[in-house]
């Protein structure tokens, strides 16, 4: 199968934080993520199509960032899909990425 993302995904596997709609902040691990977008391993995915804020720690990355992403793809008891919308740090991401 042919790969379609523009941008190469980097295997993480650390813990974060998200947010989407009426849900109250979960707990899960990011599994994978690229300039455009990640894929966090959730018992309880947000509904496709909707806005999650995703937080990420220093701890992790070296400085704390916060994602708003739109779930692209839905998985139930696997996980959620995202394509990050807006980040507080794109240059920050850009820079770790290449790392």
């Amino acid at each position: 199968m042919e790969e379609r993302r523009k941008y190469p995904r980097r295997r993480v596997g650390c813990s974060t934080l998200f947010k989407g709609g009426s849900q109250a902040l979960e707990k899960a691990r990011l599994r994978d993520i690229s300039r455009s977008g990640l894929f966090i391993e959730t018992q309880v995915p947000a509904p496709y199509g909707d806005f999650v804020i995703v937080n990420l720690d220093a701890y992790d990355l070296g400085k704390d960032l916060s994602m708003k992403c739109q779930v692209v793809r839905n998985n139930p008891g696997n996980g959620m899909g995202l394509e990050i919308a807006s980040c507080t740090d794109d240059n920050f991401l850009r820079e770790w990425l290449a790392r």
